[in-house]
């Protein structure tokens, strides 16, 4: 089934407007925006989750941007770990599109953009985690676990 992500357009020019050119800038709202937009793009594109451990879905692991939202960003941690107990890509797309009201607000995208960057979205562990249900750790070479 082909989802469409034409709800999430209305974030567009907030998304422009805090995201950075590259990386994940220095502010909490740099942060955030590329984070969402990670997980929105590398589902629609991908069908990526930032949690397998129900779904069986696999592709490259996106956790670390749901884990540093989880982390982060307070009020947002109970619906985010519905994903834990879901297995319909119509829920996982409900979850991304409340992530994506909860946190793209102007208001709070505007507060969050006087605080500085916090920790690092592509380096935050737990809650969610992606696993390979095909690797074999007696074959890691090391190569799979190699962060770019």
């Amino acid at each position: 089934m082909k989802y469409n992500w034409d709800y999430f357009d209305k974030y567009e020019d907030l998304i422009d407007k805090y995201m950075p050119n590259r990386g994940e800038g220095d502010t909490m709202a740099s942060q955030i925006c590329t984070a969402i937009n990670k997980l929105i793009y590398r589902y629609f594109n991908d069908g990526d989750w930032y949690d397998n451990t129900t779904s069986g879905t696999y592709g490259e692991n996106i956790s670390d941007y749901a884990n540093w939202l989880y982390n982060h960003i307070p009020g947002i941690q109970d619906r985010m770990m519905t994903v834990k107990d879901m297995y319909s890509g119509n829920d996982y797309v409900a979850v991304l599109a409340y992530i994506a009201a909860f946190c793209l607000r102007e208001n709070k995208l505007a507060e969050w953009n006087t605080q500085p960057k916090q920790g690092s979205i592509y380096h935050s562990k737990w809650p969610f985690v992606v696993e390979d249900p095909d690797y074999d750790d007696d074959e890691d070479d090391g190569w799979y676990r190699q962060r770019f």
